[in-house]
């Protein structure tokens, strides 16, 4: 992907230094640029980034563009097409908590409770991971909620913290 360079003289100055950092960014931070486009309600120039960042030679830069692809923002509609891009980034990296946590809340969806327990109990056992592939203020509310899916799942309403 290569990001358009501004040409137009009849911009403002604001407009071409805007124009200009945006491309500086769009080098340097591929897969955060993408981030930004789909938060600026522009998912179609976000698409081809990426697609061209799931064969990166980078494996952390390939594992989050996989879990973004699977955004209904994407075009991702189908539980088949999120599950496809969960499973795949699972694949490259079977400790990549992120891609687990997605996948885990989509058989949960589907009424998959016995498939859902067997990959909350997994995310459970990959606090460590998760601590390490986000922030840890987030990991913890994520296992602090998983716990309670997991106490909810198999009955135990005192682990659920009920």
């Amino acid at each position: 992907y290569t990001p358009p360079v501004p040409n137009d003289h009849s911009e403002t100055l604001d407009a071409l230094i805007g124009k200009s950092a945006e491309a500086v960014y769009a080098r340097t931070q591929p897969y955060l640029y993408s981030r930004w486009l789909i938060a600026q309600r522009r998912p179609a120039e976000a698409l081809p980034i990426l697609q061209q960042l799931i064969y990166s030679a980078d494996k952390t830069e390939r594992l989050w563009a996989l879990i973004t692809m699977a955004s209904p923002a994407l075009g991702a509609a189908s539980e088949a097409d999120r599950r496809r891009y969960f499973e795949a980034a699972l694949r490259l990296d079977p400790n990549f908590m992120p891609a687990l946590s997605q996948l885990q809340g989509l058989e949960l969806g589907a009424g998959a409770d016995e498939r859902a327990l067997t990959l909350r109990r997994r995310f459970a056992a990959g606090a460590p991971y998760l601590r390490r592939q986000i922030k840890r203020d987030v990991a913890d509310e994520q296992l602090a909620i998983n716990q309670a899916w997991l106490g909810i799942l198999t009955g135990d309403y005192r682990l659920a913290g009920c």
